[in-house]
């Protein structure tokens, strides 16, 4: 038995003792686990700047949802329909309303609905109505 432990323990110390491929090196997330508990972690230049990002983000927000967005869209309907105007809505359902508008210098009205649209009358101006009579 005293042989077999003999041969064991050179064998070892050979095994060991030999040139072979060297341990891998610890990667940068093993040095900082095992580091984390002996240096401390500053998170206030981190904070600092995520709040500057989101600060900066925030207001390119509203800057956009209140100059940007607006001037497109009256950009859009000023160039389709130059010479209609909505003068006056009024909503009888949640997809019914009348609407007051003028074209040319006329006003109707107009009632939509969401099949259909269709010109209920021309409404004549105060000053028409006065001189008729």
């Amino acid at each position: 038995m005293m042989f077999f432990l003999t041969i064991m323990t050179s064998a070892y110390g050979a095994v060991s003792a030999t040139p072979g491929p060297s341990a891998p090196s610890p990667t940068p997330f093993a040095t900082a686990l095992t580091d984390f508990g002996t240096s401390p972690v500053d998170f206030t230049w981190l904070f600092v700047k995520m709040v500057l990002a989101m600060v900066i983000v925030i207001g390119l927000a509203i800057v956009t949802i209140r100059y940007v967005i607006p001037k497109l869209a009256m950009v859009r309907t000023r160039g389709s329909v130059a010479g209609l105007k909505i003068l006056d809505r009024i909503p009888l359902d949640s997809r019914k309303a009348i609407y007051i508008i003028q074209v040319e210098g006329r006003r109707l009205l107009v009632g939509v609905s969401e099949n259909h649209i269709g010109l209920l009358t021309e409404l004549k101006r105060e000053d028409e109505n006065d001189s008729s009579a």
